[in-house]
């Protein structure tokens, strides 16, 4: 739906998108998050990820490519929208731009203990209005990181191993 303020320069147009239809899960790794815990001086949340695996890369794509032919579909005869995605740095990497601090497992308030690790994702795509479709993170589940040496995995995994003999 269109509608004008008190002045005709002032055009605003409704989201179309709504949460539930474009909510995607995968696993990803933190890149950059400077800007995951406090807001950057355009009071957004900002956090650059990279897809674990194929198959989360491809989940997330495709749920992005849907939701910029949702919105070409439902938008009005008379639209200015124009969709394009916002979603994607230039290097392929997901960038999540939001203006709400996204639910994280683990309290820390320090930023750069969170890059370089793994996380599963739950978040969703929205459009602003004129037409930009970004990807907004709902809830980060922050894996614990491993702490043994691999020397201590190989142990942990092989005990009949002859790594710890002295000949």
């Amino acid at each position: 739906m269109t509608t004008y303020q008190n002045e005709p320069h002032q055009y605003q147009e409704e989201t179309l998108l709504k949460p539930f239809e474009t909510q995607v899960r995968f696993e990803a790794k933190i890149l950059d998050a400077d800007f995951l815990i406090t807001p950057n001086r355009f009071d957004e949340y900002v956090c650059i990820l990279m897809p674990l695996t194929m198959n989360d890369n491809q989940t997330f794509f495709e749920t992005g490519e849907s939701s910029l032919m949702m919105v070409e579909m439902r938008k009005g005869q008379y639209s200015r929208k124009i969709a394009t995605a916002q979603y994607e740095s230039k290097n392929g990497f997901i960038i999540s731009n939001q203006l709400f601090k996204p639910e994280l497992n683990i309290k820390d308030e320090n930023p750069h203990y969170l890059p370089n690790r793994d996380v599963s994702i739950t978040g969703h795509f929205r459009d602003l209005q004129n037409g930009n479709v970004v990807f907004n993170i709902d809830y980060a589940d922050v894996y614990e990181q491993e702490t043994r040496t691999s020397f201590e995995i190989d142990e942990a995994e092989n005990p009949d191993s002859h790594s710890g003999i002295d000949w």
